[in-house]
């Protein structure tokens, strides 16, 4: 999905353009007003903190150090779906990151 992330403090990955858009992962949807999200970006580093991801015919990155909880009222348009088993290959890059497990 696209979705408005606001002006960034700090280190903050922001979106671009007047409405500051920015496509990003629903990793978990909270209750009926809030999801737990990753942005992404089109910029493929190889550092700590970023994981690439393939699906379809696009390349982006997950930007896991950039993890937050939004509103759903942010949410723009949906870009795509990831099947079942990449989503669940996302989730462990994020418990391994945060060192969850």
């Amino acid at each position: 999905r696209w979705a408005s992330l606001g002006v960034n403090l700090g280190s903050e990955i922001d979106g671009k353009g007047k409405t500051f858009t920015r496509p990003i992962l629903i990793l978990h949807v909270i209750g009926s007003r809030l999801a737990l999200v990753i942005p992404m970006s089109t910029k493929i580093k190889d550092i700590r903190g970023y994981t690439k991801l393939e699906w379809g015919s696009r390349v982006s990155a997950l930007c896991l150090h950039q993890l937050r909880v939004i509103s759903q009222k942010r949410l723009l348009r949906r870009i795509g779906k990831l099947s079942t088993s990449k989503l669940e290959k996302v989730k462990k890059e994020v418990e391994e990151f945060y060192n969850f497990s």
